[in-house]
């Protein structure tokens, strides 16, 4: 019998597939070939299986990762926006899910677990969008009655439209409480609550709107109109008495330590009589209670004391605090103000009682201040403030008494500073920058203290008068003005308040009229300004400025000046960036309209800011030596030539010290020999000629040193260019010649001539004046003495070190020779 072979192998299989088929030991081939099919087979299923779940994992997973994504982004929607939400959330599912694929021999399970999952997903859309909805419409809503709280607060004036307004929020208010299914109850308290808030609404309103009525743009309040009307006066009441609560701060219906009760104080044994008077029912609970019944009550009353006391507000108000009896006592003891026995002021200060006193003037100041038609009852009169609870009305009433009292204050804050200045420049006799009325005053600060410092404020305008007499007062007159001031034993403290302010005023007037006398007088009126704009305007102008303060000299009795210290220091930069001609002609042109006081006064002021400029303005506007009426400027003694000295001296002065202008004009700048050496040579040329004068010399010094400089400049027979010998050795020459153009000459006995005059005209006419003025003094032998010149030009005498002096004043002798024959 043949024998089937047996093989011993097994058939391994790929990392990944099938574990391997062991195939049996003992078969035919075809049986194991079979088994071997049927293992590959079972093995490629089990795969398949596999794969086709992994699948399915994964489009399931995609599925809840986008319910997940389409959520999130419908839960970012809020109100209005979430609308539709669901739709457009199912759609973009519908898309996300049609892009995933599930295995073939899945889909019955896979559209199974779709339906599941977006009846999820729609039902947590839904839910978000009517949540949403309910939102967007409760915002609405609650919108919609906001906008009715608007509605009233626009519409306070107009009671149609505010009505109006009303209405058709309420009925909204019923319409959306229907669609809510809310109970009438829920509806009714709703609307209530809408009420009181478009109640607040309108009064805050008004009261805003009676704010911007009674004040001015610069926060002060309406001027008074001159009568106080009963609201208005009322109002002042209110505030005084409760600040216009009728409850504590405990809630409980506010009470005085007297048993006065809420918003206007009554009285518990006046109130009945106060509601007779107001024509009202009388309702203890109501008076405890409501504020507006009790304002009415307290209203009333006062109404009746007014019409008692025919309508005096001092009598009514001290009435209403202290009752009619005690008032009608007081004026049987001081006067009755009606009959203008006492004054309504002097009557308040009458009062025996500290706290009706008190009571009174408080009223008084603040009644003005309420604005006429903004009163009390403007507000408690209407319709929607009959709207608010007790509490609310309490609320708004010190509401208004406390907008009354921040305007007052912020008035007062800005007429305090206002009513301090006009004051102060009433005083000194100036016109205010503003000037608070009467009016104004009372509207403010009240009627009495108003009237106070409108009084205070005329008394110091008449004040203010004197002090403008004493600005141009002699001194003499000064203290005989002062005089009428002075208090007396029984003068008041503010009479005697204005004698020291009178005198300060004077000490301050004096020290400021020596300072600088043109800037007290341009302040004053007395001068006009020096136009600086062209070169003819600055002449005639410091020519009017001549006239006008020759004026003031002579109704001060005291020297004055030319120009104010600014000024001079202005006309020397201006002649500072002309070339040395055009400055020379012009202070020429300038002093030849001058007279001699006039010239004088502008060399002293501009020698001040420049010795150069001083010295060069006098010696071209000299007044003739000889009284040539034809010759303005020398006669025939003249020795020196002005114009020729002062072109020479400030070409010199400018080259020694150029400034950009000077170099810009030409000018370079010239280098002299030090100053030591020319200060010798300077004093050998002068000597003793400004003895116990060391000022005159140092500013002759600086002359002499310009003098010195132009004539090397201007003289061809000197020669400066490259000269080294000009920058270190003096000549004596051109020393001599600047020491005459300095001086306007030196005699041989080293005396300072009058400018332009030659030395024997000055012996003959020193010798004459000088024998005149000691036969005058009662002295003789005037030749005794060396004439020295003084800073005045007038010529003293000195031997042995000391000045004659005449023994009747006690004053140096001197002379003056300008003008003289």
């Amino acid at each position: 019998m043949a024998r089937i072979p047996v093989y011993d192998r097994q058939v391994g299989i790929r990392a990944g597939g099938p574990s391997p088929v062991n195939l049996p030991t003992q078969t035919t081939d075809s049986q194991m070939l079979q088994q071997g099919v049927n293992s590959l087979s079972d093995a490629a299923f089990v795969m398949q299986r596999q794969q086709d779940d992994a699948q399915f994992q994964d489009a399931s997973l995609n599925a809840k990762t986008s319910i997940q994504n389409i959520t999130d982004n419908a839960q970012q929607l809020q109100g209005k926006n979430a609308l539709g939400s669901t739709k457009a959330g199912l759609q973009a599912f519908d898309q996300q899910i049609s892009q995933l694929q599930a295995p073939q021999n899945r889909q019955e399970d896979w559209q199974r677990q779709v339906k599941a999952m977006r009846l999820q997903l729609g039902g947590m859309l839904n839910s978000h969008e009517m949540q949403q909805m309910n939102v967007y419409r409760d915002g609405q809503f609650k919108g919609q009655v906001d906008l009715g709280v608007q509605g009233a607060a626009q519409t306070w004036k107009d009671p149609v439209a505010y009505n109006l307004n009303n209405a058709t929020t309420t009925h909204a208010i019923d319409a959306y409480g229907e669609a809510q299914g809310w109970s009438q109850e829920q509806t009714d308290a709703y609307k209530q609550d809408y009420t009181r808030r478009a109640a607040a609404a309108a009064t805050d309103a008004q009261l805003a709107g009676i704010r911007q009525s009674m004040v001015n743009q610069d926060g002060t309040l309406n001027t008074f109109s001159g009568n106080v009307q009963p609201d208005q006066l009322f109002a002042g009441v209110i505030s005084t008495e409760s600040g216009g609560n009728q409850f504590d701060a405990s809630g409980k219906p506010l009470m005085s330590s007297k048993g006065a009760v809420g918003v206007a104080q009554v009285m518990p044994g006046t109130a009945p009589e106060a509601a007779r008077m107001a024509g009202i029912p009388w309702d203890e609970n109501r008076y405890h209670n409501d504020p507006a019944y009790n304002a009415a009550l307290g209203k009333a009353y006062l109404d009746a004391q007014l019409k008692k006391y025919d309508g005096n507000a001092v009598l009514a108000v001290a009435a209403y605090n202290a009752g009619p009896g005690a008032v009608d006592q007081w004026i049987q003891k001081y006067g009755d103000p009606r009959t203008g026995k006492i004054t309504n002021e002097d009557f308040i200060r009458s009062i025996p009682y500290a706290e009706t006193q008190n009571y009174v003037g408080n009223v008084l100041s603040r009644a003005p201040s309420t604005p006429q038609g903004g009163g009390l009852s403007a507000i408690t009169n209407t319709a929607y403030f009959k709207q608010l609870s007790p509490q609310e009305q309490s609320s708004a009433i010190a509401g208004y008494s406390s907008m009354l009292e921040q305007q007052r204050n912020q008035s007062k804050g800005v007429l305090n500073g206002v009513v301090n200045d006009a004051s102060a420049a009433l005083r000194n006799g100036q016109t205010p920058a503003m000037m608070p009325t009467r009016e104004q005053l009372i509207s403010t600060y009240g009627i009495v203290q108003g009237n106070q410092l409108a009084t205070q404020l005329t008394n110091d305008q008449q004040f203010g008068h004197t002090v403008n007499l004493i600005k141009n007062a002699s001194p003499t007159d000064q203290m005989s003005i002062l005089q009428q001031w002075k208090p007396t034993p029984t003068s008041s403290e503010d009479d005697r308040q204005n004698y020291q302010h009178l005198q300060t005023a004077i000490n301050q007037v004096n020290t400021q009229r020596k300072s600088d006398p043109v800037l007290f007088a341009q302040q004053n009126g007395r001068a006009q300004a020096i136009d600086f704009s062209d070169s003819d305007k600055l002449v005639s102008s410091i020519r009017q400025r001549e006239s006008d303060m020759q004026a003031v000299g002579q109704d001060w009795q005291q020297p004055v000046q030319l120009f104010s210290q600014a000024e001079a220091k202005q006309l020397t930069n201006t002649l500072g960036q002309m070339p040395p001609e055009q400055a020379a002609q012009t202070l020429k042109t300038i002093g030849s309209g001058l007279d001699y006081q006039g010239v004088s006064m502008m060399s002293a002021q501009l020698g001040n800011q420049s010795p150069v400029y001083g010295a060069v303005s006098r010696m071209l506007n000299q007044p003739p030596v000889n009284n040539m009426a034809d010759n303005r400027w020398f006669g025939t003694a003249t020795k020196v030539d002005p114009d020729i000295a002062a072109n020479t001296i400030m070409t010199g002065y400018k080259a020694i010290a150029p400034s950009e202008m000077d170099k810009k004009n030409g000018i370079q700048k010239m280098d002299l020999p030090p100053d030591a050496k020319l200060q010798t040579e300077f004093n050998n040329q002068v000597g003793n000629a400004f003895y116990g004068n060391s000022a005159a010399a140092s500013q002759a010094f600086g002359i002499f040193k310009a003098a010195y400089a132009g004539i090397l400049l201007t003289d061809p027979k000197k020669s400066v260019g490259n000269n080294g010998t000009a920058q270190t050795i003096v000549d004596s020459d051109v020393a001599e010649k600047a020491a005459g153009y300095a001086t306007g000459g030196i005699s041989k006995s080293k005396v300072i001539l009058p400018y332009g005059m030659d030395e024997d005209t000055f012996n003959a006419r020193i010798a004459t004046a000088s024998d005149a003025a000691f036969k005058s003094a009662g002295l003789n032998n005037p030749s005794n003495f060396t004439p020295v010149r003084a800073p005045s030009g007038n010529y003293m005498f000195l031997a042995g070190g000391r000045f004659a002096v005449d023994p009747k004043t006690g004053v140096p002798i001197s002379v003056n020779l300008n003008g003289s024959d």
